[in-house]
């Protein structure tokens, strides 16, 4: 299991302008696809003469999967398909991806919503299969789809593709589900990420651990318990948040070693 921030911190920021910065503060890095870190090859080889490790959240800004309009489908498939091919240049196999917001003309269709959802998904995940990259859906908030742990369960399911598995999110998972991590367990095989922030149950505020009203030592005893190998990504607005967290995450795992 690994420790990483999430450039969320810098997005306010041309992403070549805090590359040093972000070999000081941490060896694994979420790049945000997205605002002034939007990747493209320069950009891309300039990461990789860092010797950081990285994976990718998809871009989202604007964009749907589960848009019923199949003109803007066919333009926001190629952007996600460009963001999966930006992780594969990256070198990195965990590309994340918000599924599914609720239009103002889906409230009117929300079965077609859901269908068009899933079959936008599985094109991107044959996509993303043949370059050996998993994406990883994130439990969202509302407008988003797909919020409880359940509905990532029947999401997954329906998907039934290896290259599909799941974010969980805890700042998402704490407003729509509270302190019951215990629901976690019933994807624990299915997931390769967390992002981890805090909030006060109602709204997004994306602050450090301890700064809000998540129970932080319940969390991190579950994912000890499931045997969790994958990454544990910070995923907050500022920087000084970041690395206050990534001490207290860090000294936690070394005290258990």
């Amino acid at each position: 299991m690994k420790i990483g921030i999430s450039s969320l911190c810098f997005l306010r920021k041309p992403l070549d302008d805090i590359i040093e910065t972000m070999m000081e503060k941490s060896p694994l890095w979420e790049i945000v696809d997205d605002g002034k870190h939007i990747l493209y090859e320069e950009r891309i080889r300039k990461l990789k003469k860092t010797g950081l490790e990285f994976t990718v959240h998809g871009r989202f800004s604007d964009l749907n999967t589960a848009t019923v309009m199949r003109d803007l489908k066919k333009t926001f498939v190629k952007i996600y398909k460009r963001s999966i091919k930006n992780a594969y240049l990256l070198d990195t196999d965990v590309w994340v991806l918000h599924a599914g917001i609720r239009s103002p003309l889906g409230f009117f269709y929300p079965e077609l919503e859901k269908r068009m959802n899933l079959e936008f998904v599985k094109e991107l995940a044959k996509y993303a299969y043949d370059l050996g990259v998993t994406i990883a859906v994130e439990n969202m908030i509302e407008p988003g789809l797909i919020k409880k742990i359940s509905e990532v369960k029947e999401f997954l399911d329906k998907v039934g593709l290896e290259s599909v598995k799941a974010c969980i999110d805890i700042g998402h998972f704490f407003i729509v589900e509270g302190n019951n991590f215990e629901k976690i367990n019933a994807i624990r095989d299915q997931i390769v990420l967390f992002h981890l922030h805090d909030n006060d149950g109602l709204n997004d505020t994306h602050l450090g651990l301890g700064k809000g009203r998540i129970d932080w030592d319940k969390l991190l005893d579950l994912i000890s318990r499931i045997h969790f190998r994958g990454n544990l990504i910070l995923e907050m607005y500022s920087i000084e948040d970041a690395q206050e967290s990534f001490k207290k995450l860090s000294e936690r795992y070394c005290k258990k070693k």
